[in-house]
């Protein structure tokens, strides 16, 4: 099952055979062992289950499906695996009957966290509807159950609005302000939400109740002026970039968007740059400037000069994951694969910066990492990012990955094969092993 060269259609008939050795197994054992045997059958047929929905046989997947004990699938007993069950029940058009089954047996249903994985699942399997139903069902469960917290708020909200319900997302939100444990700290969060679906007038009003809560807010200001219109955004930037207890990056945030113009109190400082315009990487080149540093870089003409801007503020902010992000585009697009693979080099391994980055943009950053690793001969790390880009990537998408991956695999164990066949250099002439020729390189 693990051999890197098998195609899907192969998995699947070994998976079928290993179902049939359980099966066989069966035959004269009783008592525990015949339940440990049993539950590892129903675990390996949830597993072939899982493997069909991923071709997209569904009607095999049924089939399997029938083949499980009635108490599973009657809900009647434990599902080992109830994100195959939901992915099948969405395939099949009975995902309604399942979550109802989830509210009349409440013991039954999953926890919010396979909730969450199914109903991320079912987005990978293009089934949106379905994953909409999964989170309407967990979120709903949790507030009538008494779990009132912020996320449960804001994810029921979201549904509704993704329903087109935007009053009774509203509504939540409202209620969600009233009732949670810190009501004035939920108020950006559901402007976040508002703003991310277009409803820009109704976050506006949200964030004018935090700033009448807490004035001081500068983030809080930063996006009331967002949402603002003319000498009012103006008025909100320029507060925030001369509010001397604001934090570096609210200040320099607010400089930004108040370009091309300079408060008089900004003149000669860092944020006066940042206000003033575009910035060059000389104007750049001062002691502590990581945001003029941070904006040059984006705005030079040449990747070259853009890694060298990024690894000066990386030097004095080695912790800002935004622009390890710049510096590692910038090596990747140079070809300059020790730096790059190097600034994401840690001494418990690899790793992706943890910028605020789509899942689309990591994997390719994983893509581009494993390229670099392997054009180093470092096989084991362009393995390892091939991985991570394949695990961020939906389903439809990872064909390419999956035969690099392959390919990497089986050049791995041709040279742990030939470095077993290679003779031991030693005073003795005898060997321990059989020393054999090497095994040659397949053409890719």
């Amino acid at each position: 099952m693990n051999s890197p060269e098998l195609t899907n259609v192969q998995r699947v008939a070994l998976q079928r055979k290993r179902i049939a050795v359980i099966e066989r197994s069966l035959a004269g054992v009783y008592g525990d062992e015949r339940r440990t045997q049993e539950r590892r059958l129903n675990a390996e047929r949830l597993e072939l289950i899982s493997m069909l929905l991923d071709q997209g046989l569904v009607p095999a997947a049924t089939a399997e499906w029938d083949l499980l004990p009635e108490p599973i699938r009657g809900g009647d007993s434990a599902n080992p695996n109830p994100i195959v069950e939901i992915r099948l029940a969405a395939r099949t058009e009975s995902l309604g009957a399942l979550l109802q089954r989830y509210r009349s047996k409440p013991d039954t249903a999953p926890n919010a966290e396979v909730l969450r994985n199914a109903a991320e699942a079912l987005r990978n399997d293009k089934e949106p509807l379905a994953a909409i139903s999964v989170l309407e069902f967990l979120y709903t469960r949790e507030i009538d159950a008494g779990r009132l917290d912020t996320a449960n708020f804001l994810g029921l909200a979201e549904v509704r609005l993704e329903q087109k319900q935007d009053a009774a997302a509203i509504q939540l939100l409202h209620r969600m302000a009233l009732i949670t444990e810190n009501p004035f700290d939920t108020l950006i969060g559901a402007s976040d939400l508002l703003e991310r679906y277009k409803k820009d007038a109704e976050a506006a009003e949200f964030v004018a109740m935090r700033l009448h809560a807490a004035p001081w807010d500068s983030d809080a200001k930063l996006h009331a002026a967002r949402l603002a219109q003319g000498e009012q955004r103006r008025g909100l930037q320029a507060a925030v970039a001369t509010d001397p207890m604001a934090t570096y990056h609210q200040r320099a945030d607010a400089a930004l968007l108040l370009a091309p113009a300079t408060p008089a109190s900004l003149a000669g400082t860092e944020l006066g740059l940042l206000a003033a315009g575009p910035v060059t990487p000389n104007a750049a080149e001062k002691p502590y400037y990581v945001e003029a540093r941070a904006k040059a870089a984006e705005t030079a003409g040449d990747e070259s000069t853009k890694l060298s801007v990024f690894n000066d503020a990386l030097a004095i902010a080695p912790t800002d994951q935004r622009i390890r992000v710049g510096a590692l585009r910038a090596a990747l697009a140079l070809r300059r694969d020790s730096i790059a693979v190097s600034l994401v080099q840690t001494n418990s391994g690899a790793f992706l910066p943890e910028a605020a980055l789509s899942n689309a943009e990591r994997a390719s950053l994983a893509e581009q990492l494993a390229a670099a690793a392997e054009r180093l001969d470092d096989l084991a790390v362009a393995s390892s990012y091939l991985q991570t880009a394949i695990n961020l990537l939906p389903q439809d998408q990872r064909a390419a990955d999956d035969a690099k991956l392959k390919a990497i695999t089986a050049e791995q164990t041709r040279r742990a094969q030939n470095a077993a066949r290679q003779p031991v250099i030693s005073n003795v002439v005898d060997q321990e092993h059989v020393v054999a020729p090497g095994i040659l390189k397949e053409p890719r």
